[in-house]
């Protein structure tokens, strides 16, 4: 008898699983229907054995449809697949604009088709144009290649499925570090755009395709929509966490907008505006340093080899190697302002002589850019003695 009733238990158990997987479900609860009787089946009787199964389980439609969300949620949360390829290429193309310009800032060569953007030479080598030391498009280089990096690398992963709550809230974190570098490089080139329009007047062909690349950027992730990653409507409802890393980053680069833009020597600044420049130019500032026996021997033999020293007035570089001079060999070297709001410019001169930055050393009829120590400049001037013997 206990085995038949065993086996009855066990039997009415199936029949329940069997019913319960053919979808016997209200819409509003877990339980299953009754019947119209009001004597409970077996069926009751046993589930009502297993309240924990029974009010657990998830139909099987449910369980698909969330396995169709996870399929259709696009990698890194609210940046689809196409949107991060999209700033992958054109972060991409920012690295090596950045990347060339860095390069040429470095070794002190002028970048190719600067030609064809009037003072394009002027506004790379300018005061604007580093901070420090470190030229200002080294760090553009570096944020291209941070966005580049995070927009590629959840690519790598196909595998959405069964991803953990780990993985998911890295994906997250990536795409927000995207929305603030991005919002940074968007805002900083607004404001590199309005010092080149308002304050040096110069026109930039590198600068303007670097800010063009930014606001491209900036404008990918902010049309980005957090369903499924499709663009923005009017209707979408942006995230708080996007907001915030917006509001936070854009905060951020207006500070450091306004530290920089104070950084910028107040003579230099006020000299770059074309509504400031006084009669005959701004002249460069006056070298305090006295100039020992070994620069005065080093500045005659250079004025021997026809040498000149092209440079101008607001260039902190040019100043530099005539305090390591010092003002009496300076004096004896013919200084050519190549700055066309410097006072007696001779900035058709320079350009015909397609001068790779500031400082340059013409010696001998050869052009030496950058600046130069003593010894480098004893060994070039010992070089191109060399080529007249």
């Amino acid at each position: 008898m206990v085995t038949s009733n065993r086996f009855k238990c066990a039997a009415s158990l199936v029949i329940g699983l069997i019913i319960q997987k053919g979808g016997c479900f209200n819409s509003h609860t877990t339980q299953p229907f009754r019947r119209l009787s009001s004597k409970p089946s077996k069926f009751h009787q046993v589930s009502s054995h297993f309240p924990d199964y029974a009010s657990t389980r998830r139909p099987v439609s449910s369980l698909k449809q969330s396995e169709g969300s996870s399929e259709d949620q696009s990698v890194g949360d609210f940046l689809s697949p196409v949107a991060r390829k999209f700033l992958g290429g054109v972060s991409f193309l920012g690295m090596i604009e950045t990347g060339y310009l860095t390069y040429s800032k470095l070794t002190s060569t002028q970048p190719q088709f600067c030609y064809f953007s009037g003072s394009c030479s002027d506004v790379l080598d300018g005061p604007y144009s580093s901070v420090g030391p470190i030229p200002l498009s080294a760090f553009g280089f570096l944020a291209y290649t941070l966005v580049t990096v995070l927009s590629v690398q959840p690519l790598l992963s196909k595998d959405t499925l069964g991803r953990s709550s780990d993985e998911t809230d890295y994906d997250e974190l990536n795409a927000l570090g995207i929305v603030m570098t991005t919002t940074a490089m968007a805002t900083f080139s607004c404001f590199l755009i309005a010092i080149l329009t308002f304050v040096l007047h110069e026109s930039c062909m590198y600068c303007q395709i670097s800010a063009g690349l930014s606001l491209t950027l900036g404008l990918i992730t902010l049309l980005t929509g957090k369903e499924e990653g499709n663009l923005a409507s009017s209707e979408n409802v942006v995230d708080e966490h996007q907001r915030n890393a917006r509001f936070t980053s854009f905060i951020g680069t207006v500070l450091a907008c306004f530290v920089f833009y104070s950084s910028v020597d107040v003579p230099t600044s006020s000299a770059a505006s074309k509504n400031n420049v006084p009669p005959g130019g701004f002249s460069p500032p006056p070298i305090e340093t006295t100039s020992s026996t070994e620069s005065l021997q080093l500045a005659r033999s250079i004025v021997d080899l026809d040498g000149k020293f092209y440079g101008a007035f607001w260039c902190s570089h040019c100043f530099d190697q005539k305090a390591a001079l010092g003002k009496e060999s300076m004096d004896i070297i013919p200084y050519i302002e190549c700055s066309k709001d410097g006072k007696n410019s001779q900035s058709a001169l320079c350009k015909e002589k397609e001068l790779p930055g500031y400082p340059t050393w013409e010696i001998n009829g050869q052009l030496y850019p950058g600046e130069q120590s003593l010894e480098e400049l004893q060994e070039i001037v010992a070089t191109e003695r060399k080529t007249l013997s």
